[in-house]
């Protein structure tokens, strides 16, 4: 009698944990889906290297140093902040600020730097 007890919460105990673990993967699961990711991409049109710092939902955070020319690419959250900054002699020095949208026709963030 005293086997098939612990023999019983043994499997009590596994079937818990198989619960607890597809809760988690299920709360996983549904904030990625909620999170609409887009893509855009960037070119450094300025003689020098900057910074870019993208700031979105749920710790979202993403900074890159860009240097001239350079075409940079990557998927951020829809409503994202952009932010670029340029590298002066005095310090760094924020030349935009920008949101990421799938609204927008175009999603290339190209030209936008202020030279």
């Amino acid at each position: 009698m005293n086997f098939f007890r612990i023999f019983l919460y043994l499997k009590l105990y596994v079937l818990y944990k198989k619960v607890q673990i597809l809760f988690y993967l299920f709360v996983l699961i549904s904030k990625n889906i909620c999170t609409l990711m887009v893509d855009f991409s960037y070119k450094n049109i300025t003689s020098s290297m900057v910074i870019l710092k993208c700031i979105g939902p749920d710790r979202f955070f993403l900074e890159r140093a860009i240097f001239p020319q350079e075409v940079f690419s990557s998927m951020a959250p829809e409503g994202s902040q952009l932010e670029i900054w340029g590298i002066e002699s005095y310090g760094p020095n924020l030349e935009q600020r920008l949101r990421v949208s799938s609204s927008s026709s175009s999603s290339s963030l190209e030209d936008l730097v202020a030279a």
